[in-house]
C-alpha cells in the first residue's frame, strides 16, 4: 500500500513539474502584440497592427474537425518546409478564421518583414499581410470545441448588442497553448467591430 502510494505521488509530483514548466515555455512564447482600447465586464476591446500571417484555408468551418490537419500543414512551414529549410519561430496564438469555410494562421515572429520570410514549398500555406483590425474578445479556459466557440461567440454578440457596439460577420478563435499543456489553457473568441473610443 505504502508503495503504490509512493509510486502515485511520485507520478504527480513528475505530471505537475512538466506542466509548470509546459506553463512557463508557453509563456515565454512571442504573442500577438495588441493594445487594449477599453475592458467590460465580460470582454475587452483590442487594436492589432497590421501583421504577417501564414495561412491554409479548408472547406469545413468547423474547428474540431480542421484544427490538427490545419496545425501540421502550417507547422510543416515554420518547421522547415520552405525554400530555404529554414527554422521560424512559433509565436501565439494560432488564430482560426471561420466562416463557411476556416482559414487558420500563424503570426509570423514580428522580427520578419515580408521580403524576410522563405517561400513555402506547399501550395496549401499562403504567406501575406494582415491588415490592422479592432475586435471585442472573450476569453474562456479548457480545450476549446466548437460548442465552446460557438457559445461565446453568441455570448459575445450579446454582450456587444447590450453596449450598442456594431461588429461585422469575422469571427476569430484564438488558441494560446500547446495540446499536450493540460492547465492554465488561454482561449479566446475575437469579433471584428466598429469602435470608437
Amino acid at each position: 500500500m505504502k508503495l503504490t502510494l509512493m509510486i502515485t505521488g511520485s507520478i504527480f509530483a513528475i505530471l505537475l513539474f512538466t506542466q509548470f514548466s509546459i506553463y512557463k515555455s508557453s509563456n515565454k512564447t512571442e504573442q500577438y502584440n495588441y493594445e487594449v482600447l477599453h475592458r467590460f465586464k465580460s470582454f475587452e476591446i483590442r487594436s492589432y497592427p497590421k501583421a504577417i500571417f501564414a495561412s491554409s484555408v479548408f472547406p469545413s468551418s468547423s474547428f474540431s474537425n480542421n484544427a490538427n490537419k490545419g496545425f501540421r500543414t502550417i507547422a510543416g512551414y515554420i518547421f522547415g518546409k520552405n525554400e530555404t529549410n529554414e527554422q521560424i519561430a512559433m509565436t501565439a496564438p494560432v488564430i482560426a478564421h471561420m466562416k463557411d469555410s476556416m482559414k487558420m494562421s500563424f503570426v509570423m515572429p514580428s522580427a520578419y518583414s515580408i521580403d524576410d520570410l522563405p517561400k513555402p514549398q506547399s501550395a496549401q500555406v499562403v504567406v501575406a499581410e494582415q491588415e490592422a483590425m479592432t475586435v471585442a474578445v472573450i476569453r474562456f479556459g479548457g480545450y476549446a470545441s466548437d460548442v465552446d466557440i460557438q457559445n461565446h461567440t453568441r455570448w459575445l454578440k450579446n454582450y456587444l448588442d447590450q453596449e450598442g457596439i456594431s461588429y461585422t460577420d469575422n469571427v476569430y478563435y484564438y488558441g494560446y497553448n500547446p495540446p499536450y499543456q493540460i492547465f492554465g489553457r488561454r482561449n479566446e473568441v475575437a469579433i471584428e467591430v466598429i469602435f470608437n473610443n
